[in-house]
């Protein structure tokens, strides 16, 4: 649910999206299409903590 979202919003440093799919269940842990987790994908320090 939400993880092709959820990536989207990584690579764009969308924290607020990143915390809203969260909450909706996106799998932070599921790897998206290039290989990369959720913590790998993320380009802002912020979401990097808030995927810790």
């Amino acid at each position: 649910m939400g993880d092709k979202e959820l990536m989207w919003a990584l690579k764009n440093g969308d924290l607020d999206e990143v915390k809203a799919l969260l909450v909706k269940g996106a799998d932070k842990d599921r790897k998206g299409p290039d290989g990369l987790s959720a913590f790998e994908a993320a380009e802002s320090e912020a979401i990097k903590d808030l995927l810790k």
